[in-house]
């Protein structure tokens, strides 16, 4: 499984790759790349007494289009993933990803701004120094006793430079 992650400030740069992405959202048909696009010039925390009223009504427009037509409203494509909003959040997206493979190594490679490329490898190494507290059980038929552990998910980075 590919999780493809692309931070942009300006909406207009998901045009670059919007063939790809286009091509991906109707031929991955086993489901194996998840596009992510961060589009960083809205954000949901940017006003400090609270959420963006921007953010708001641009998060249900694009909520709203998509439901209806399955359009996202930044890149106009036909697509099962829609943009998000913000800058990424590194370690909730580990979890998820950690969550989702459970005793697997998973390799992260990145390529960007050096603040970014270090947010990821920070989050990476902080999930892989944690304890066992994180790691979750597996339930079988509710059964306490029949309950087992699951190996903890690690991150290797890798990061590129062009």
């Amino acid at each position: 499984k590919v999780y493809f992650h692309w931070v942009v400030r300006d909406s207009r740069a998901p045009n670059y790759l919007a063939s790809t992405l286009e091509t991906i959202s109707k031929d991955d048909q086993l489901n194996l790349i998840e596009p992510r696009i961060h589009l960083t010039t809205v954000n949901a925390n940017k006003a400090a007494d609270g959420p963006d009223l921007e953010y708001i009504l641009t998060k249900l427009g694009q909520d709203a289009l998509h439901a209806q037509s399955g359009v996202d409203v930044v890149t106009g494509l036909q697509s099962k993933v829609v943009t998000e909003f913000g800058r990424p959040s590194w370690p909730n997206i580990l979890a998820r990803i950690a969550d989702t493979h459970p005793g697997k190594t998973v390799g992260i490679f990145t390529c960007g701004p050096t603040a970014m490329t270090r947010a990821i490898k920070h989050s990476a190494y902080e999930w892989n120094a944690r304890t066992d507290e994180r790691i979750k059980f597996a339930e079988a038929d509710d059964d306490i006793e029949a309950q087992q552990p699951l190996q903890k998910t690690i991150f290797h980075f890798y990061e590129e430079f062009f």
